[in-house]
């Protein structure tokens, strides 16, 4: 079975209170306003426009970025093979 990786997402610079858009792979993209992350920024939740509270890991895939932000929505996706070449597996 194939496994589908992403690039680490680095979400030091957003803060709490900000607006963003959030992208989440084979979804459409939605504003949001950052409510909290954690110290090493590897998880942000977020407060959808409609109130709903989420959280996401700055590992499976999900793009937040500043709502201002021009940014291509699709996704880069590293195959499970390129991943054991990143690890220095074969």
């Amino acid at each position: 079975m194939s496994q589908t990786y992403y690039p680490v997402q680095d979400w030091t610079e957003l803060a709490a209170k900000d607006i963003v858009r959030v992208i989440e792979p084979g979804r459409a993209a939605y504003r949001a306003t950052i409510d909290m992350k954690t110290l090493d920024s590897s998880v942000v939740w977020i407060i959808t426009d409609i109130g709903y509270r989420r959280a996401f890991d700055a590992r499976e895939g999900v793009r937040i970025v500043a709502a201002s932000t021009k940014v291509d929505t699709t996704f880069p996706v590293i195959s499970s093979g390129m991943q054991n070449a990143m690890n220095g597996r074969t």
